[in-house]
């Protein structure tokens, strides 16, 4: 699976963080899995592309000001 996804949204492509699921889904929720017509369509992430979708970015930012002592690991 891939740490990135660029999903094209009806001719506005945005580099998003893939969610922990599937390539095709970001972080931010948006699914770039186009099986039933809608608009949105996952395209192959470039090397060195940075991540422009800022609802990922707030979340990522958010993530990672939690400090690691106060993270449970998964059973």
């Amino acid at each position: 699976m891939s740490k990135l996804i660029t999903i094209n949204c009806d001719g506005e492509i945005e580099t998003h963080i893939a969610g922990n699921h599937t390539d095709h889904v970001s972080l931010c929720g948006l699914d770039g899995f186009e099986d039933d017509g809608g608009i949105f369509q996952s395209i192959q992430s470039k090397t060195g592309k940075k991540v422009d979708c800022q609802a990922c970015v707030k979340l990522w930012k958010i993530a990672t000001a939690i400090p690691k002592k106060l993270i449970g690991e998964a059973k």
